[in-house]
């Protein structure tokens, strides 16, 4: 059954932390299985020249994985949503393979932009 410690998100936090100074995350356990984590605040534009473009709204609500980064985003938000998944997925291993189910991970992991509730805000870049 999949699980995560509450010492294994504060590690994870701390990584994000570490890893994404200019960032602004809510990183959560979800139901003692997941971890949760949202972008709330990014100097990277994740919506431009994305479909997700087009409205007012400013988050997005498709599973964030390998292929669904490398499908809908290109370049600097690419690399850093792609980074963001290694971190968040990191020592996580399939613990049990079951013949309903398929593979059952030791946890599970959820990225996004925004919520519905909070969107993710865009801010200017510092000037080197």
């Amino acid at each position: 059954m999949p699980y995560i410690r509450t010492e294994e998100v504060a590690a994870k936090r701390k990584q994000f932390k570490d890893a994404f100074p200019g960032y602004k995350f809510s990183i959560v356990r979800r139901h003692h299985s997941c971890i949760d984590v949202t972008i709330l605040e990014s100097p990277v534009d994740f919506f431009e020249g994305t479909r997700f473009a087009e409205g007012e709204r400013k988050y997005i609500q498709v599973p964030l994985n390998t292929y669904t980064i490398k499908e809908l985003w290109k370049g600097e938000a690419q690399e850093v949503l792609l980074k963001m998944y290694e971190i968040l997925e990191g020592d996580n291993r399939t613990v049990v393979v079951d013949g309903d189910y398929g593979a059952i991970p030791q946890f599970y992991t959820h990225l996004s932009i925004g919520d519905w509730d909070r969107e993710c805000k865009i801010k200017e870049k510092a000037a080197l």
